[in-house]
């Protein structure tokens, strides 16, 4: 299987950063990011109990990071859904790629998230699919026509 992904990555069909995709103005940024809560790792921790399991992540917006033709964008970044599309809005805007957004982290993400990649391409088709018994694993997809 490593060898498949490895041909994947050469012929440039998947990029791999080191890098946490954020939406900030500022080219580079770095954020606290609370990880190893069994599911429930996330960006900036405001809770005393996750200061303890926070390391700190460089971040950068996709819009930065990529100049050529995206084709498809999968997005699970632990509830910065929002601000790592932010980041993305002239790829979006530019090439209508296919994307499956996780809208599960935080409550209004489930509105809030189809409202914004709506405004950034108003011809996306619009589709949910839940695949858990819990409230997780709630994935917006979306398509240009």
């Amino acid at each position: 299987m490593e060898r498949v992904n490895e041909a994947v990555v050469a012929k440039r069909k998947i990029c791999i950063f080191g890098t946490a995709i954020w939406g900030k103005s500022i080219k580079r940024e770095e954020l606290s990011f609370v990880a190893g809560l069994n599911g429930a790792s996330h960006v900036e921790g405001n809770r005393p109990e996750d200061s303890k399991k926070q390391i700190i992540v460089q971040a950068d917006k996709l819009d930065d990071l990529i100049h050529e033709k995206v084709s498809f964008i999968k997005m699970d970044t632990e509830g910065a859904e929002i601000s790592a599309l932010k980041g993305a809005e002239k790829i979006i805007k530019t090439y209508k790629p296919k994307m499956a957004v996780c809208v599960y982290h935080k409550k209004e993400d489930i509105w809030e998230i189809p409202k914004l990649i709506l405004s950034y391409v108003p011809e996306y088709k619009i589709y949910l699919r839940h695949y858990s018994l819990s409230k997780d694993e709630t994935v917006l997809y979306c398509i240009a026509e």
